[in-house]
């Protein structure tokens, strides 16, 4: 019983620095490409989140123009297979 917070502690610090570290870096890796560290503090947290995540709202016109690029989705006559139209309908209301 007197080692056990040792112990605990020791493990938390293995799972946290030691299993987890290629994680982490390959994580941080990636991150930086994105954000170099040096710039990292003058993001606000919205700002990073944006770079990270992108924009929550995607417009009309966003929309219509992702429906015109994705070609796959027309028909022998080159027209809009009407399935395609009824999801970016769909999308549109929501």
């Amino acid at each position: 019983g007197d080692n056990v917070k040792e112990f605990v502690d020791l493990y938390v610090q293995h799972v946290l620095y030691t299993f987890s570290a290629k994680a982490i870096r390959a994580f941080l890796h990636g991150f930086h490409s994105l954000v170099p560290p040096e710039k990292l503090p003058k993001f606000t947290p919205a700002e990073l989140e944006a770079v990270m995540c992108g924009q929550p709202d995607i417009s009309d016109d966003d929309v219509e123009e992702l429906r015109q690029a994705s070609h796959c989705s027309l028909d022998e006559t080159g027209r809009p297979h009407s399935q395609v139209l009824w999801f970016w309908q769909i999308m549109r209301s929501l």
